[in-house]
């Protein structure tokens, strides 16, 4: 019974969701995936695999920090500018 006690607990002590979490999840999830996405010619598919490598693993954080709700402005902004500017010197390299 005690188990049962300090998980309800344990519920009641997580932060609420925010909406502007869910709602940068999304953006970054449809603006990303066109930003990582490869271009037709020989060179522009390997730059789109190490584009996308990225781009899942950023969403991969992201989607964590939501699920934990432990995700501040800073670390979305933060991981999202990574990729950002990831994606704009990958197609100038």
């Amino acid at each position: 019974m005690s188990n049962d006690i300090q998980m309800k607990k344990s519920v009641r002590d997580r932060p609420p969701l925010q909406k502007w979490i869910v709602m940068g999840v999304i953006a970054f999830f449809v603006f990303g995936y066109f930003l990582a996405a490869p271009c037709l010619c020989l060179e522009g598919a390997v730059k789109g695999f190490y584009k996308t490598i990225f781009y899942l693993i950023v969403l991969a954080r992201l989607l964590y920090g939501l699920f934990k709700r432990n995700l501040r402005l800073i670390d979305y902004l933060l991981w999202v500018s990574f990729f950002v500017s990831f994606c704009i010197l990958a197609e100038y390299l």
